[in-house]
């Protein structure tokens, strides 16, 4: 057992722990919400700051809510039950300023915009991956990679989190992800035969798989697509349009505008045999995809395909860009539009600090999205503007 100390919890980190100080030194604690008075148990101590548990709340935050899961805290899928969903969108917001700041040395003042909010804080996940335990499935627990095996979750959509165990029954593989489309209904990537499914976006038929990459929270992935759209148009009309890291080109297809051609580029090939799928489902000829590292290849792609005018849009994973790439685009005097989209704001706080190094670029506009209520996870869309 660890030494136990006590005290007040000041703010909230990225990725869900509070944060407080021990005789002057930070300590970053698990379970801990934002004016919480706590005694908390140390499981980590560096000569900078230290790590601890919540032991016991003195008194809590008048922020603190009742979990609505009975896995939370075992649990590693959520970090944010337990405060309220305001106070959330409050501290997600302050993390993104801070990353900004911190890490890529960024004044946000006049650039950082109001989170938008989720439509749902619960049921409006509809991709989720459960690993198997010794007798069903569920998720990673808090902390480590033991499996807490769950029957239901709160944060999936109802027709995957109200029966967990009826769409992994039978199943003895180690891990299963489930999809579901917006009529409701599930995919397995573990069930023969359910490689593709159509799914339906802002009016737009798409095909998806259940073994490659998909938005999951549907209705804050179709705001996002929306505000590319007013942010790209009308400079942006007649340009080439550069999705890399298209996955299965949810942006390439669902945001609008008259572009001269759309070119998706990614290296899963499930996700690209998707997006060609909806090419020839459409019948459309104005938008290509590639499979190909957009890393190493990117650049003869662009000098291949590039038109008169030419946006980019970055989606990379969470570890973010690699900086040959970024140099690249930065550097690059036939890229005249750049957007960079990040479900890790402290990569893209990394990602935008090389992109503007050469004075070329500014970071204009930040928007965070809270695509993952009650999680520590936080999505930031940015804009920047060529200058020189």
């Amino acid at each position: 057992m660890g030494k136990i100390e006590n005290l007040r919890v000041e703010s909230l980190a990225y990725g869900g722990r509070g944060v407080g100080r021990i005789g002057g030194k930070v300590c970053f604690v698990t379970g801990a919400v934002p004016g919480d008075e706590a005694s908390v148990e140390i499981q980590k101590e560096t000569s900078s700051y230290c790590e601890a548990v919540v032991k016991d709340i003195k008194k809590p935050s008048p922020d603190r809510i009742d979990p609505v899961c009975p896995y939370f805290g075992a649990c590693g899928g959520c970090q944010l039950q337990n405060i309220s969903y305001e106070k959330e969108l409050y501290h997600k917001r302050s993390q993104v300023s801070e990353l900004f700041k911190r890490i890529g040395g960024f004044e946000t003042g006049g650039i950082l915009e109001d989170i938008v909010a989720s439509p749902s804080e619960y049921g409006y996940r509809a991709s989720v991956t459960l690993h198997k335990g010794a007798k069903g499935y569920g998720y990673f627990s808090r902390g480590s990679r033991a499996v807490v095996e769950v029957d239901r979750c709160p944060v999936a959509v109802p027709a995957i989190g109200e029966d967990i165990a009826a769409h992994t029954k039978g199943h003895s593989h180690s891990d299963i992800t489930l999809k579901a489309d917006h009529n409701g209904k599930v995919w397995s990537s573990r069930t023969s035969g359910e490689r593709f499914f159509t799914d339906t976006y802002r009016g737009k038929t798409m095909y998806f798989s259940p073994k490659g990459f998909s938005q999951c929270n549907r209705r804050v992935a179709e705001n996002i697509s929306e505000t590319l759209e007013k942010w790209m148009l009308p400079e942006s009309k007649g340009s080439t349009f550069f999705d890399i890291y298209s996955g299965a080109g949810f942006f390439s297809f669902t945001v609008e505008g008259e572009f001269g051609a759309r070119i998706g580029v990614d290296d899963n090939r499930v996700s690209i045999d998707c997006a060609k799928n909806t090419v020839r489902m459409l019948g459309l000829r104005d938008i290509k995809f590639y499979r190909q590292n957009a890393e190493k290849d990117f650049r003869a792609l662009f000098e291949r395909e590039k038109g008169a005018l030419n946006t980019v849009l970055l989606d990379p994973p969470r570890k973010g860009v690699g900086s040959g790439l970024l140099e690249m685009l930065s550097a690059h005097p036939e890229i005249h539009f750049l957007y960079y989209l990040s479900c890790d704001p402290a990569r893209m706080s990394r990602d935008s600090e090389v992109i503007t190094r050469s004075g070329k670029w500014q970071l204009s506009r930040l928007r965070p999205f809270d695509m993952f209520p009650r999680t520590g996870c936080v999505e930031v869309l940015g804009e920047f503007v060529r200058i020189s």
